[in-house]
């Protein structure tokens, strides 16, 4: 068949450049009987192939040259990059054809195909290249780094985010400890006020306004014997609630807490 044929003479000049005799027959023989090889799906198909784990020991114009040779069997190439090793990542290639037509047949047919002893990987890019887009009309300078930079202002305003909350959950007060008379607040709740009395809040009000922070007394309609008194502070509270815990009035004992 034409595949057959179109991958067996890709083997021959990858031969001429100096390229294994053992496995990387075997490999493409392999890959000749199934013209149909599977090409991995996460990306729509278009006119640029993404090729993985090439070999990182061969110099970049000579790995440019040798992928040219080996895929031009399949199609009119427009370009192919390859990462250089001083960027991360390296060891990677985008090649581009002029269609997607011959892009797909390339990689089915060249999919685990033994380069330079490593298996290559193939996959169809995730976007058209700046050189297809030019092709097609469509290309818009600076559209691509713009969107990297977006996505790279994303994430940084994420981190500063993070760690804005994480210093304020460091920094925030560490809350009340609970005590005896419950966890302390500006608010105290009394019990024990004298039974029957109509006049409860001002009764408590003589003996709590003489503590710093003082607000107010607040009854509690249909029960006497309770009442709230709230201050401008959880100190305010626990001066009074001190001062005047067990305190006599009108009769009956005090029984102060923090109100929950």
């Amino acid at each position: 068949s034409k595949a057959t044929v179109s991958v067996l003479n890709c083997v021959l000049c990858w031969r001429e450049k100096g390229g294994r005799r053992g496995t990387e027959t075997a490999t493409m023989t392999a890959v000749a009987k199934d013209p149909h090889h599977k090409v991995p799906e996460d990306n729509p198909p278009c006119p640029t192939l993404y090729v993985r784990n090439l070999s990182e020991k061969v110099r970049k114009e000579e790995l440019r040259k040798s992928l040219w040779q080996m895929f031009n069997q399949f199609g009119e190439i427009v370009d192919i990059y390859c990462r250089p090793k001083a960027v991360a990542c390296h060891g990677q290639a985008w090649i581009c054809f002029k269609d997607t037509s011959s892009a797909t047949a390339a990689a089915r047919a060249m999919q685990g195909y033994s380069f330079y002893e490593q298996d290559i990987s193939i996959a169809f890019a995730r976007q058209k290249s700046d050189v297809t887009e030019k092709m097609e009309g469509t290309y818009v300078p600076g559209l691509r780094k713009s969107k990297k930079r977006k996505a790279g202002g994303d994430a940084r305003a994420e981190k500063e985010a993070k760690r804005a909350k994480q210093a304020r959950t460091a920094q925030a007060p560490a809350p009340p400890a609970a005590t005896p008379h419950g966890v302390p607040n500006k608010v105290l709740f009394v019990e024990g006020c004298p039974e029957g009395r109509t006049d409860v809040e001002q009764l408590l009000s003589t003996y709590f306004k003489n503590f710093p922070g003082f607000k107010e007394v607040r009854s509690v309609p249909g029960n006497s014997k309770i009442a709230f008194v709230e201050f401008a502070d959880d100190a305010s509270s626990s001066q009074a609630l001190m001062g005047l815990q067990g305190t006599n009035v009108g009769g009956s004992t005090l029984r102060i807490t923090f109100a929950k």
